[in-house]
């Protein structure tokens, strides 16, 4: 949890080689290798010499890239194969030529492991800082809005009573008030500033305006999602889970992207939200701290996150 917690607290844009790759992109390659080649040195002098190093700890980032190559060379060693997204990309990894779809072209289509790697790192460092910073939003609302707060605890208890033994995805899943408030949460406390850039691929109109074929798109998330033509008639500004039970635009939340881009792990990171809220406020009531509004200013890091959610736990009573 420290080693993940470390690695996202690190704000990318501000390290020296990233830095120095955005301005000469050509020396990527060698950054690269640079990277490489320092990481390979200091586990052979640890393995060699371990008196010499034995008390140097690997920047949190490689000790979780370390971690998942064990896990991939334990799986190839092994041969044993498991339904689940890491499979998916080791059997996606060919040396086979493909044909592209565009211009029916052969092309060379490689998936390597290091990229089988990279995504991994990926989806564990950007779930673990994502997820972390909803739920502090959630613990927020919970904590003011005391009629949010019932309406949800209610919705938890009559589906735990229904289903007495550890509750599964299916049931969590059909929660219709949870779904709406996490909505609502994803609606108001949006933790990215625009999504990924879109090329238009088609002469169109968007909000009145006319788009020529080609045009870059750059959505801003917080414009869309405080929109009151499409949010509307109530007040965007407020939190109401239920302006959720109306249909909308389909472009009109956007909180993981939109289209066949868009984020990889949102229903993972959606069942993650509404796994930890279920069992939360199953044992707990979430109760305003002394400084619960003061935490609430908001910075930007990796994502827009608040500075802190000052809350206090109390044991319900059963």
């Amino acid at each position: 949890m420290k080693k993940s917690t470390a690695t996202v607290a690190v704000q990318i844009e501000d390290l020296f080689i990233v830095k120095l790759s955005i301005v000469m992109p050509f020396l990527i390659p060698l950054l690269t290798k640079y990277v490489k080649i320092h990481s390979f040195l200091v586990d052979t002098i640890r393995t060699l010499m371990p008196c010499l190093i034995s008390n140097v700890e690997d920047l949190p980032n490689v000790w979780i890239m370390k971690q998942v190559g064990n896990v991939v060379k334990e799986r190839l060693r092994s041969g044993t194969k498991q339904l689940d997204l890491l499979q998916l990309m080791l059997d996606a990894a060919t040396d086979d030529e493909v044909k592209d779809h565009d211009d029916n072209e052969l092309m060379l289509k490689h998936l390597h492991y290091t990229e089988v790697l990279m995504n991994v790192f990926l989806f564990m460092v950007a779930g673990f800082d994502t997820t972390a910073t909803m739920l502090a939003f959630c613990t927020y609302i919970l904590a003011t809005k005391a009629e949010v707060h019932k309406k949800l605890q209610a919705e938890i208890d009559e589906h735990w009573q229904d289903n007495r033994k550890e509750l599964n995805y299916d049931v969590i899943a059909n929660m219709p008030y949870m779904d709406m408030f996490l909505r609502e949460i994803l609606r108001m406390y949006s933790f990215l500033g625009r999504v990924t850039i879109r090329e238009c691929n088609e002469t169109t109109v968007i909000c009145g305006h006319l788009i020529e074929k080609g045009t870059i798109i750059m959505p801003d998330v917080h414009s869309v999602h405080h929109n009151i033509d499409l949010w509307g008639p109530e007040d965007v500004n407020r939190f109401i889970p239920e302006r959720h039970a109306v249909k909308r635009h389909p472009a009109a939340l956007i909180a993981f992207g939109i289209g066949p881009r868009n984020c990889i792990g949102m229903r993972f990171a959606l069942m993650a939200l509404k796994m930890s809220l279920t069992y939360l406020l199953h044992t707990y009531n979430i109760l305003p701290g002394e400084k619960i509004y003061q935490g609430m200013t908001l910075r930007e890091t990796n994502v827009t996150e608040p500075e802190a959610i000052n809350v206090r736990l109390e044991k319900r009573l059963k």
